[in-house]
C-alpha cells in the first residue's frame, strides 16, 4: 500500500535543536531524533541515551508485592511445595525460569507448569489447578498471565492453595466495572490503585520486579545478569515500549547476552547464527524469539524450560536443534495459511476489520499470520481457528485502533478474550462469528476515519551529506536498543537523480545509485523491491532530480571493506 511521509523535523525549532546538542556534545541529527520523541530537556534525554542500571524504580512501589514475599518467604520456610505456572511465549517462559532459577537454592518443592496451547488455550486453566491439588501444591504463583482467572483462582483457593498473581496484561473489565481475581496478591502495575511508575513492563519485568524484592530481603542466589538477560529477552519478544525500565533491561540484557554463561542460551545462540556476533533486538525478534515460541505454538513449551535450566550441554544442543525444526515446520505452516487467508480477503475488501475463519487453520500459528496480513493491507485483522463448534481467535491491530476495546463492545458474542491494545485473542462460538464480524466493523466504522487507514512512515529529512559512518554509529551507540516506543528513525531525501542502470540482484531487490544536490553519491537497495525496477529506470533516463527514498542509512560491509548504503524503505517519484 502506499504510505504517507509524515516529516518529524519541520516543526522543531532548530535553536532548541542546536542547544540540547551543544550540551549533550551529539550531532544535531540525533537531537532532532530526542526532541521529537519528547525527549527536550537535557537531563531526560541524558537518561534516555545513557541508561543507568541504577534508573530502576523501587520493586515495593508495586501494589501487593510485600503480601506477596511475606507469602513466598512463609512457603519457604514451612517447606511447602510452590508451583510456577507460566505462558507459554517467550515472555512466559522466561518469567518461569527466572522464578525456577531465584527459589530453587532455597527450596526442593518447586515444580512449574506450562498449559498446552492446542488443548488448554492461555492463561491458568483448569487442568493447571487440577495439576496443583493432585501434588499437594500450597502455593501457586503465575508468570505472564492470572490477571483474568477469577474463576480458575476461587477453585484453586476452595482447595486450600493460595495464589499470587504476576502479571502484566490489561485488568478484565466486567459490567462496567473492574473484574479482579481472588488472588492472596496481584502484581501488575496496570491494575487499580497501583502506584508503579512505569505501566509497560513485560510479564517478566513484573516477576523481574519481585525477584529484586525477593533479593532484597536475603534470597539473592540468582545472579542479576541473568536476571538481565532472561529479562531482556522475554522484554522484547513481548514487543512491549521500549522505554523507561524497559530500555534499560534491554540495553543492559543485550549486553549480557553476549557473554551469557547459559548453557542452554549458548545453545540456542549458536543454532540462530549469532555466535560471536553483536545481538541486538532484531535478532531477538526474528530469530531468538521465534524458535522459543515454536514449540508453545505447535507443541508443548515445557523443553523450553529444560533448554535453559539443563547443566548438560549435550542435552542443550540437541533441545536448541529441535526447537530449529519447529521453528522451520512453523514457518511452513504460516506461510499455507497466509496464501489461503490472502484468497479470501477479496470479500472482505470493504471492511475495515478483517475477520475470517477456517477449520484447517493452527490455532498455535494464526497470530503470526494475523500480523503479516496487517503489514500487508494495514486492517486490524483477527483470524479465527475453528473446530467442533468453537472458535480460537487472534488478532492483531494498527495504531489507531484498540482491539482490546473493541472486543469489549463484542463482550456478548464472545466466549473469553483478553490482550492489550494491538494484539488480542477470543474464543467464540462459530455460528456467531458472521454477527461478531459485523458488529466489530460496525464499532470500527465509527471511530476509525479512512486516513487511519493508509500506513505513514515518520521521516527526518536530511540530505545525502549528513550520512556518515559517524552518523550512523552515533544512531546505533545512543538511540538502540530499537523496538515498539522506541522505532529505529527512518531518514527521506528528496530530489535524487539515478545514476546509471538500476538491477534487480538477489531473489528480488532492487540496487541503484543515487545523487543529491550535494553532489554526493551512494548506493541504495530495496529489499524485495524488484517491483519497482520499472519505475526506477525511468527515473534514471529523465536524467533529473525526479525521485525521493526514505531510508535507513546503513554499513555494507564486502569482501572487508566497508561503503555506505541507504535501506529503502519507501520510494516516491
Amino acid at each position: 500500500m502506499e504510505k504517507s511521509w509524515k516529516k518529524i523535523n519541520n516543526k522543531i525549532e532548530q535553536k532548541e535543536v542546536f542547544e540540547l546538542a551543544r550540551t549533550l556534545q551529539i550531532s544535531p541529527v540525533i537531537a532532532q531524533i530526542l526532541i521529537s520523541r519528547g525527549l527536550t530537556k537535557p537531563d531526560e534525554a541524558k537518561r534516555f541515551i545513557s541508561p543507568d542500571l541504577n534508573g530502576f524504580h523501587n520493586p515495593f512501589l508495586l501494589k501487593d508485592l510485600d503480601k506477596a514475599i511475606a507469602r513466598i518467604k512463609l512457603a519457604l520456610d514451612k517447606k511447602e511445595k510452590i508451583l510456577i505456572y507460566g505462558d507459554y511465549d517467550v515472555d512466559g517462559t522466561t518469567s518461569i525460569v527466572l522464578l525456577m532459577r531465584a527459589l530453587s537454592p532455597y527450596t526442593s518443592n518447586l515444580i512449574y507448569y506450562i498449559p498446552h496451547r492446542l488443548i488448554e488455550g492461555y492463561g491458568l486453566s483448569k487442568g493447571g489447578i487440577e495439576f496443583a491439588k493432585a501434588e499437594g501444591v500450597k502455593l501457586i504463583i503465575t508468570a505472564d498471565c492470572g490477571i483474568s482467572a477469577v474463576e480458575e483462582i476461587k477453585d484453586a483457593n476452595s482447595s486450600g492453595i493460595d495464589v499470587i498473581v504476576t502479571d502484566h496484561h490489561e485488568v478484565p473489565i466486567a459490567m462496567g466495572e473492574v473484574n479482579l481475581p481472588p488472588a492472596l496478591a496481584i502484581i501488575n502495575p496496570k491494575q487499580p490503585q497501583c502506584q508503579y511508575p512505569d505501566k509497560n513492563l513485560a510479564g517478566v519485568g513484573v516477576v523481574m520486579k519481585l525477584i529484586q524484592g525477593l533479593r532484597e530481603q536475603g534470597y539473592s542466589a540468582i545472579d542479576f545478569n541473568t536476571i538481565l538477560e532472561f529479562a531482556a529477552l522475554g522484554t522484547i519478544a513481548d514487543i512491549v515500549p521500549l522505554i523507561g525500565e524497559n530500555r534499560i533491561i534491554a540495553r543492559y540484557g543485550l549486553e549480557q547476552l553476549q557473554k551469557t554463561q547459559n548453557i542452554g542460551l549458548k545453545a540456542l545462540i549458536e543454532v540462530c547464527g549469532l555466535e560471536g556476533k553483536k545481538i541486538n533486538s532484531g535478532d531477538i525478534g526474528f530469530k531468538l524469539g521465534p524458535r522459543i515460541n515454536a514449540m508453545g505454538r505447535l507443541e508443548d513449551a515445557k523443553l523450553v524450560i529444560n533448554l535453559f535450566l539443563t547443566d548438560s550441554r549435550q542435552e542443550a544442543e540437541k533441545i536448541a536443534n529441535t526447537l530449529d525444526k519447529h521453528n522451520q515446520r512453523r514457518q511452513k505452516i504460516q506461510e499455507d495459511i497466509f496464501d489461503e487467508a490472502v484468497q479470501s480477503i477479496t470479500r472482505e475488501q470493504d471492511k475495515n476489520v478483517l475477520v475470517m475463519a477456517n477449520d484447517n487453520w493452527h490455532s498455535g500459528v494464526i497470530g503470526i499470520v494475523a500480523s503479516k496480513i496487517v503489514d500487508k493491507y494495514y486492517r486490524p485483522t483477527i483470524l479465527i481457528s475453528c473446530s467442533n463448534g468453537l472458535g480460537k481467535g487472534s488478532g492483531r491491530s494498527i495504531p489507531n485502533f484498540n482491539l482490546l476495546n473493541a472486543l469489549i463492545q463484542c463482550d456478548d458474542l464472545l466466549e473469553s478474550y483478553g490482550g492489550h491494545e494491538q494484539a488480542a485473542g477470543l474464543t467464540i462460538l462459530t455460528d456467531k462469528i458472521d454477527e461478531f464480524r459485523e458488529r466489530i466493523n460496525d464499532y470500527a466504522q465509527g471511530i476509525l476515519p479512512k486516513i487511519d487507514l493508509q500506513p505513514s512512515l515518520d521521516i527526518f529529512e536530511i540530505q545525502l551529506k549528513d550520512i556518515s559512518f559517524e552518523l550512523i554509529n552515533e544512531v546505533e551507540d545512543l538511540l538502540s536498543p530499537f523496538g515498539i516506543g522506541n522505532p529505529r528513525p527512518i531518514f527521506s531525501t528528496n530530489a535524487l537523480e539515478v545514476l546509471g542502470e538500476p538491477m534487480i540482484v538477489g531473489s528480488n531487490h532492487l540496487k541503484m545509485r543515487v545523487k543529491d544536490s550535494s553532489h554526493k553519491v551512494i548506493e541504495a537497495i530495496g529489499f524485495n523491491m524488484g517491483d519497482k525496477i520499472t519505475a526506477a529506470r525511468q527515473a534514471a533516463l529523465r536524467d533529473s532530480d525526479s525521485i525521493a527514498l526514505a531510508y535507513v542509512p546503513q554499513i555494507n560491509i564486502w569482501q572487508e571493506r566497508q561503503s555506505l548504503q541507504l535501506n529503502i524503505k519507501d520510494i516516491k517519484l
